[in-house]
């Protein structure tokens, strides 16, 4: 049963900030046919704001792990928000 809430609320996620990121900043994307559908893959995105990883899982367009630092984590509520968007702590 977690898995499935994890699921539906990623793609609630997604399906929310998608159309907020293509309204309201104008988001583009290209590139996409690149990314694996299925299987290991590594993306890297060059931090420019906060709304990087949130961008690179609209780019996607597939369910991601994201690595955090782990002092994004110190607070309870925001901790519980990454890690069912699949944030991964690190030091």
């Amino acid at each position: 049963m977690h898995d499935a809430l994890s699921y539906l609320w990623y793609e609630s996620f997604f399906w929310v900030s998608g159309p907020a990121m293509t309204l309201g900043f104008s988001l583009r994307t290209e590139g996409m046919r690149h990314v694996p559908k299925s299987g290991p893959a590594l993306l890297i995105a060059n931090h420019q704001s906060y709304f990087d990883p949130d961008l690179v899982g609209i780019a996607a367009r597939r369910h991601l792990c994201f690595l955090a630092r782990k002092t994004l984590f110190q607070n309870k509520v925001f901790a519980w928000a990454i890690r069912t968007l699949e944030a991964i702590p690190i030091d």
